[in-house]
């Protein structure tokens, strides 16, 4: 008998799917894609962002049928529509990165690539050229895995082929740390591509952390400590770049700080 691939996906109920209705991410957040490309089978394209702390898939889209350029305007649309961006204005919508699945690299069927007429319309629409994803399955599920266990992980309702896809996900047999290939296990891949990369952390807002951060000390009268920590703040948004270790859902770094605990590598903005 078949045992589940990731048995600690959503145990106890509810740990790792969140209702969007009741949790508003911040909106200076940034969005990234993972995309697992099919055309008989599904293509399967999840929106990610991070906070600091947690990776959160607050979108999907899956569907067969579509050819690269296709998949590629739907992806720049549903985009526009996360953000608000509308069509007919000048803004452009934005992705920190999309992550592609490897095939579509392969350049077996002419000159060019599934990833190079994808990379011109998403260009086209004001996204990035996309990424090769890291190929790995295995070190994909163990990471997973790891963040399911850390709780690092959330799952918005608003994915149900997602959510479906991580109950039916089944150990292969003949290769136990690894997923048996079946039908619908597209959205479990996207998200592997989604998760074996880098997110960027976005920078709070100045104005949203000199408010955190004086808000407690001017509720209690004290606004030369308040006006003290708001230089404080405002200091160390001018010092410009910052690094953040992406450490903690694979391995926590002994003296790390919260803020630099959080993903999967190393980033420097």
């Amino acid at each position: 008998m078949h045992a589940a691939v990731v048995r600690q996906f959503d145990r106890p109920p509810g740990r790792h799917v969140y209702d969007p209705e009741k949790v508003e991410l911040p909106s200076w957040l940034t969005y990234w894609v993972g995309c697992d490309w099919g055309y008989r089978h599904d293509s399967s394209v999840l929106w990610g962002r991070f906070d600091g702390e947690k990776v959160y898939v607050v979108k999907e889209f899956v569907k067969s049928g579509l050819d690269s350029r296709e998949l590629s305007q739907t992806i720049v649309e549903v985009t526009r529509r996360l953000q608000g961006v509308d069509e007919k204005s000048r803004a452009k919508p934005k992705l920190d990165a999309i992550y592609l699945s490897h095939d579509c690299f392969s350049k077996i069927d002419g000159p060019r690539s599934r990833a190079d007429e994808m990379g011109d319309e998403l260009k086209r629409g004001g996204l990035p050229w996309p990424i090769r994803a890291k190929k790995e399955r295995v070190d994909g599920l163990s990471l997973i895995r790891t963040m399911l266990n850390n709780g690092t992980l959330q799952i918005s309702a608003a994915c149900p082929r997602l959510i479906d896809g991580m109950k039916k996900a089944l150990v292969n047999v003949d290769r136990p740390e690894d997923m048996e290939k079946i039908d619908g296990d597209d959205s479990v891949d996207s998200l592997r591509y989604l998760l074996a990369s880098n997110p960027r952390l976005a920078r709070t807002p100045v104005e949203v952390e000199v408010e955190r951060v004086t808000k407690p000390l001017r509720d209690q009268g004290d606004y030369l400590s308040a006006m003290i920590a708001q230089k404080r703040v405002e200091d160390k948004h001018r010092v410009g770049d910052s690094t953040f270790s992406l450490g903690r859902f694979i391995k926590r770094r002994a003296g790390s700080s919260p803020r630099e605990r959080g993903t999967i590598g190393t980033v420097t903005r």
